[in-house]
Formats: structure tokens, sequence, C-alpha cells
């Protein structure tokens, strides 16, 4: 095989690694007692030659194979067996039965890798002295004897250490020594070429040898005869040293010799070169998994002890039931051949369908011995039902190498799901229920085995058109370990039984998927609580109570929430099924959710309301506003506006419709037209907030009741001067300004009545006595002005209601005498309230109102983001 100069050692010891552990862990120096067939077999394996084509044995040869006694080699190939056997014979004192082992001898020359093996003898009646023979008949006496006189080419080798195959810890390879081989030590330049074409394969020959790397030397054989032109002048001495280590001197003029010495037959026409044995050296190329599997087959057919783990046995097994249909009768040879030299097994021959019997039975036998008694006779009648073992262990190798299931857990999810019917797999390792529900077994095997059971009760049990929706709907779950378990929790934790809440999920989905909903939104049970995408969890029991308009809203709306809207719905679930009864989702559509607020939702795009303030209301007012709300068409006006709902929504409950707040607002931007100063707080860093718009609602009935139009503009022109940061502060100076003329209007009256003042003819008297007002201040805004800086002391010096530098314009619309006792009064109220004051989230959901009352009187406050803001005091 080709390897770089830096990486051939690695290799070396990697191959050197396998013959250390053939037989054993660390039993590869261990040696075999081997005679007859066994040992002329051990013989053609370590040297890699080709075997007979058992597609040609007649009877008698198949029964000697079956019986142990046949050797796999034939023509030449038996003959360079024949060498090597003879010389151990001839070592060990001509007894046909002695001690083996093989030792691989890696060689390293031209960036190509061989390895030839080196026999290890020890008489059987003699446990002393040891001899080396090599692949060739040479005979060495001693290590030192093979390491000074082996014909090996001139190039690198390694070899186990002392020629034993151990372990050295401690030491840079602790498998091999490397070194250089004898010719290379020696400088004999003269004989590299005969060493080099004789003892490497396909070096000048046209004849090669596969070494495999997966420990398995596979013969990869190209058909033909040695051409290979051996050089003269070989010198006596040479002559002598071959026969003094047991050689013929023939090899230097016979031509079958040197066959011998390359272990290679000349003349392969057959088995060699077929595609076959292309397509063994493939199979053996995967060494440790066919090593694997032969090592099940030798430990059943010969009773030999070999440690192997339960899932070597399942992946071999199925190895060899997946390729049962491409196993010829030369696949079985080279595999048994190879395993029974890995193992130190017996070379018995034995058919594919035998071998595959065999392992299955030993598979399930090894399974059996993880199982209680009553396990193995329910598993074995399971194997009568589902008749195909190959298939079942198939499943018990997916479950264990893919989902690392073991096989005790595995083989009683089998026996839970065989309870319900005949067991089927769709493939991909997924269990299928008699209902046509498929589950992967990782996740069965997770599941507390009364949860699974019971679970398989249910959905085994389940209706046709059940079976349908509950398969659609586990698509959307997505997650059958949170659905099963989750089900199992909501039994318990609402003492309900698990069917019934399996058939409300049930009944639930097939309402909501029948609305052809756009798909997408996650779904999960969490706690005993379904929950679809964003949307605040639903008590499972609570399901099929749900009416079609409020499963739609979920759907369309809740489910695809953004994170910071859904955080305001987590609690609101309870309010907004209490709704229901209040015509929410049957009078006005819900065209979606606004975001920003705590639970906002928008009524047919006319008004934007927070479920809370909803749930505030009486319900059949909060019912027909809704209905109201609901038949407002398109781009209506607010002199369009019914009647009933302006007296039920704006004026008793404090409602803003979107078309109110459009038009205010566009409104305040014509006022402030000709102030940049307040168009840019009017357009502040974006959109206005809702509570902003209804601000200035108020503040345009305020100018329309109070008639503040005439003087609109000097009073927005003041209002700038106080730098407003925002449209509450805008608000508050322009009705501090409203106020203060209303002030100056009552001074004006009082003139009018003591005589000092004369009412033109032909005028209104409300008319003219607030235009002279409004004259009268603006003339000076001085007074004004001390006045507001009064207020504003007042406020930051009586802190108000405890918040520090947070009051936008509270009680800047109050200028009532004296201040101090003003502020000082509505502090006392909300401070003395005790428990008399209420809460409540205004429409847009975002802020919250505060009324306190007390025996001073009555506040009440806007909260929002810390900021509070004093709307009204009334003192008693």
């Amino acid at each position: 095989m080709d390897v770089s100069e830096s990486e051939w050692v690695t290799k070396a010891i990697e191959n050197v690694d396998r013959y250390l552990h053939r037989g054993g862990r660390c039993q590869g120096d261990v040696p075999q007692l081997l005679g007859g067939t066994d040992l002329l077999n051990t013989i053609g394996m370590a040297m890699g030659l080709p075997f007979r084509d058992p597609a040609r044995w007649t009877d008698a040869e198949m029964r000697l194979a079956l019986e142990n006694r046949l050797v796999y080699y034939e023509g030449t190939a038996r003959e360079a067996i024949d060498v090597v056997a003879a010389q151990i014979r001839s070592c060990c004192g001509g007894d046909d039965k002695n001690f083996i082992t093989v030792l691989p001898i890696e060689l390293f020359y031209q960036g190509k890798l061989y390895e030839l093996p080196l026999f290890r003898v020890r008489r059987y009646k003699d446990t002393g002295r040891k001899y080396y023979v090599d692949n060739v008949g040479r005979s060495y006496d001693s290590v030192s004897d093979w390491y000074d006189n082996s014909k090996l080419p001139p190039c690198k080798m390694g070899y186990p250490h002392n020629l034993e195959l151990k372990l050295r810890p401690g030491y840079d390879y602790s498998h091999i020594l490397i070194s250089s081989t004898p010719p290379a030590r020696s400088g004999a330049q003269a004989v590299r070429a005969v060493d080099t074409v004789a003892a490497v394969a396909g070096i000048g020959s046209g004849i090669g040898l596969l070494f495999a790397s997966g420990g398995l030397a596979a013969p990869l054989v190209v058909t033909g005869v040695a051409t290979a032109i051996w050089g003269t002048g070989r010198s006596t001495a040479q002559l002598a040293d071959r026969a003094m280590h047991g050689e013929s001197v023939n090899p230097f003029t016979n031509a079958e010799s040197r066959m011998m010495w390359l272990g290679v037959a000349a003349n392969l026409v057959s088995f060699g070169a077929m595609g076959a044995s292309m397509r063994l050296a493939s199979l053996a190329a995967r060494g440790q998994t066919i090593s694997n599997a032969f090592r099940i087959f030798v430990n059943v057919a010969n009773g030999t002890t070999v440690a192997v783990s339960g899932l070597a046995i399942l992946d071999t097994t199925v190895f060899l039931c997946n390729h049962s249909d491409d196993l010829s009768a030369a696949d079985v040879l080279m595999h048994v051949a190879s395993i029974a030299f890995w193992t130190k097994g017996l070379f018995t021959y034995k058919t594919a369908g035998t071998i595959i019997r065999d392992a299955e039975n030993f598979a399930f036998a090894h399974i059996g011995r993880e199982l209680s008694g009553d396990q193995v006779n329910e598993l074995s009648a399971l194997r009568v039902r589902f008749g195909d073992d190959a298939q079942l262990l198939r499943e018990f190798y997916r479950a264990a190498r893919e989902h690392n299931i073991s096989v005790r857990s595995f083989s009683q999810i089998l026996l839970d799901a065989s309870s319900h019917g005949n067991l089927q797999f769709d493939g991909r390792g997924n269990l299928i229920l008699p209902g046509g529900q498929s589950y992967s077994f990782d996740f069965l095997s997770r599941l507390p085995g009364n949860v699974r059971q019971h679970y398989f009760d249910i959905v085994t049990n389940l209706r046709p058109d059940q079976t349908e929706v509950f398969e659609s709907f586990r698509r959307f779950v997505n997650d059958d370990m949170n659905l099963i378990t989750g089900l199992d929790r909501v039994a318990s934790r609402y003492n309900v039984n698990a069917r019934q809440a399996t058939e409300g999920v049930i009944d639930f989905w097939r309402r909501y998927s029948q609305m052809n909903l756009p798909g997408g939104a996650e779904v999960s049970i969490q706690e005993g609580q379904l929950v679809l995408g964003a949307a605040p969890p639903i008590a499972i029991p609570q399901l099929p109570h749900l009416s079609p308009p409020l499963v739609r809203f979920i759907g369309e709306h809740l489910s695809r929430m953004d994170a910071s809207t859904s955080r305001h719905w987590r609690t609101a679930m309870p309010v907004l099924l209490s709704l229901e009864g209040s015509g929410l989702f049957t009078a006005c559509p819900v065209t979606r959710i606004v975001s920003g607020g705590r639970a906002v939702v928008s009524l047919n795009e006319q008004l934007h309301v927070s479920i809370y303030r909803l749930q505030a209301m009486p319900a059949e007012e909060c019912r027909r506003v809704f209905v109201l709300v609901g038949a407002l068409r398109a781009g209506v006006a607010v002199s369009d506006l019914p009647a009933e709902l302006v007296r039920l929504a704006v004026q008793r409950h404090r409602l803003r419709l979107e078309v109110h707040r459009a038009e205010s607002e566009a409104w305040a931007r014509a006022q402030a037209a000709r102030s940049p100063a307040l168009l840019r707080v009017l357009a502040g860093e974006g959109r206005l907030l809702p509570h902003e718009r209804d601000r200035l609602y108020t503040f345009r009935a305020t100018v329309d009741t109070y008639k503040a139009a005439p003087y609109m503009e000097r009073m927005l022109a003041f209002a700038a001067e106080m730098a407003p940061r925002n449209v509450g502060e805008l608000v508050a100076y322009c009705e501090f300004v409203v106020k203060y003329v209303e002030t100056e209007k009552l001074e004006v009256e009082r003139r009018l009545r003591d005589g000092s003042l004369t009412l033109p003819r032909n005028v209104k008297k409300a008319e003219w006595t607030r235009r002279e007002a409004s004259e009268a201040v603006f003339r000076d805004t001085s007074a004004m002005r001390q006045k507001l800086r009064e207020l504003l002391d007042v406020v930051r010096r009586e802190d108000m209601v405890g918040v520090g530098g947070g009051l936008r314009g509270h009680g800047a619309g109050h200028p009532t005498e004296p201040l101090e006792a003003y502020v000082r009064l509505a502090n006392e109220t909300i401070r003395s309230s005790g428990e008399r004051y209420s809460v409540t989230l205004t429409q847009d959901g975002d802020a919250r109102s505060l009324r306190f009352e007390s025996a001073a009187g009555t506040c009440v406050l806007l909260e929002r983001e810390g900021q509070l803001l004093l709307c009204t005091f009334s003192p008693k």
C-alpha cells in the first residue's frame, strides 16, 4: 500500500497492533497448537495466498470443509504452503502438530508498505527451543540469526521487539522496533535486485499482493505468469547460505521455486482475478466489522469463548443479515478463513444461511440474558408473531447504535407496543402503532413505563377521524415527548381522565384547523396547558368551552405576538375568557393586537382598548359598545358617530376612538403650524403615544368649552416660551392660560357690576368679557408668568405625592387660590385615602389611572413609567 515516509511507521504500528490482539486483548503472542488442515490454512492466510473457488468444490470437498478437513488452497499456492509447513515440521522433529505464533514483518520500500509473515515455532513435545520460519521456508535458530541473515530487500523494516508481540510502555514505538534490513545494512549491492524481486510482490514481476489495512491479509492477485529475470553471478557463499537455512538452490534456475519465494501462484486464472474476489477485498477492508461477525459465528459453531459486547453482536449480526444476498460461497469462505485466522479459531466452513441463522439465535440469546424470565418468554412469542428475526434485530441495532437505548429498555418498548397489536416499523427507526401513529424509539425510551403504556392505551383506541386530527396536532407540536408527558400531567393536574384530556385537545384542534388559519406557530403543552406560539397558556379543560371567534383570535393574533407584547398577555388569559360573555368576540371583530400596551386589542380598527379596561365596564354596556363599534364603517367622521356610542364610550367611560385621536392630532398640528418648537413637541421622537393623543382630545374640548380659539395663536406662543418637553406639558401650559383667562374674565364681570366698566351695545356679554380678559392677559404677560412660576414652585416644594422630579404639568391647570393650600389638600387626599382608592388601566393599557378618595376630596392621577400627572382634584 502507498504510504509516505513520515507515516509508514504509524501505519506499521497499526498493522502490528492487529497481530498483538489476535485472538483477544494482548493475546497475539500466545501460540496456537496447529497441525493438519488448520496449520496449512493458517499459513495460507498469513501469506495472503488466493483461495480455491468454493463454487467448484465437489460434494465430497464440501463435506470435508464442513468437517474442518479441507485445505482451501491448491496448485502452486498449495506448493508454497507445503514448503513452509515442511520446514516447520522439520524444525520440530517431524511432528505434524506444534505451537505456532504468526509474527508480522513490515517493510517500507520505495513509498510502499508491505507485510510478510514470520512463523515462530516451538515443538509440541519440547517446551524449550524456538525456531523461526519465513514465508519462503527459510529457518532461523534465533532472533539474531533472522536479524542478520534474512533475505529481505534493502529497505526499512518494522518488527516486534525480540520477535515477541508485547507492549513496551515508555518507548516511542511500544509495539515494534525500526531497523534496516540486512542487505541495507551490509551494503551488498550485487544481490539487491534479486532480493527485491523475490521478497516483495509487485516489484518488477507484474504480480502484486494487497496487504489489507483492515487486518485481513486479503489477496488481490493479478493473473499472469511471473516474467522476472533473475540475475546471475551468485557466489558460492550465497548458495551455501541458502542450503544452511534449509532452502533449495533450485530458485536460481527454477521459475516455480521463484514463485514459491514470492508466495503467489503463477497460473492464477480463476478465484484470484474474479470480480467476486474484488468484492471480497472490499468487504474485507471493513476488517473490524467482519471480524466481529465471525467471532459470533466461531462462538456459535465451534464453542470458542470470545468476549464480544452486546452492541458488537447486534452490529455484526445485522451486517450479516443485510448482506445475506451478497454472500456467495467465495464470500463465505473468505469470511470464515479471515475470522478463523484473527480469532485463532477453527477453519470450519458453513453456508451463509447457516451462519446467519446461528448468528440470529446467538444475538437473541444474548438479548435474553438481559431480560427477566417473563420478558424472555414474551419476546420469544413476539419473534414468532413478527416472523422476521432479521428485521427485528435491525431495530434492536438501530436503537442501540443510533439512539443509545439499552437492550432491556428497547425490549420493554417492543413488548408494550405489541400488547396493542402487531408491530410495524417504517424503516427509519420509528414504531407504527395500530392507529397509524409512528414514534421514534429515542423518545419512547425516555418515557416512564406507566406513562408510555397509558398513552398507548389512548392513542391506539382513537377513531379514524380523531386519529387524523391528532396527527395534524402532532405535526404542529413537533415534540412527542412534550405531547405525551404533557397530556399525562394534564390528567394528573386536573384529575381528569387522560382519554378525556386527549379528546379535548383533538376537539379544539379540529375547530382550530377548520378555520384554515395560516400555519407556522409553534405548539406545545406546558404544565397542563396548551400554548399556541406566543399566546397565553390555555388550561386543557377549558379548550372545549372556547368559542370559535376566541379560537380564531388566539390563532390569528395571540399566537403571533412579539416577545414584548406577549409578556403582558401571560396573565391576561382569565380576563380574556371572562369577556366572552360580554360579546367581545362575537359582536365586533378583533382586527389585531396593539403592541406597546398591556393586553390592548384593536376593535374593527376603530377602538384600541385594553381588555382590563373592558373588564372594568358593566357587561351589558361593554357588549353594547362593541356592537356599536363593530357597525362602524372605515373612514367614519366624528360627526357621524352614533349618539349612543358617544354617550357610552366617550362620555361615560372616557374612551377615545381612533377617529377622535386622529382628528385631535390633526387639529393640534394645524394650530401649532406657525411654531416650529411646538411642532417638534407634537412630533416627538416618532408617533405620539395613545395617551398623548387623548390629551390633545381633551385639550380641544377645553378650547371649545371655554371658546379659547380667538386667542389660540397667542396662547401657543406663550406655551412655546415655556419650552414644553412633551405633549403633556404643552397642554398643561395652554390649559393654565385658559384658566388664567377665565379668572381674568371674572374680574371683568365684577367691574361691569360695580360700574367701573360699561358693556358696549349689540354685543354678547360672555364673548365680550372673555375677549376683554384675553386682551388684558396678553397685553402684559408678566403677571401670568409670575403666577405660573409660583405654581410650579409650590408643586416642587410640596413634593407632589412623593414622586421626585417627575410631575409633568401637575396642577398647572388649576390656579386655585391659595396655591399652597390647593396642592397641600390634594396631597393630603392621596396620603390619607387608606384603602379607599382604585387602580385601573387606561384605554391604551400602557398607563394606570389612580383614583383616591378621602374626607378632603377626590384625586385622579395618571401614572406611566414612573411619571405621575395630576388630572383632577375636587375638594369637599
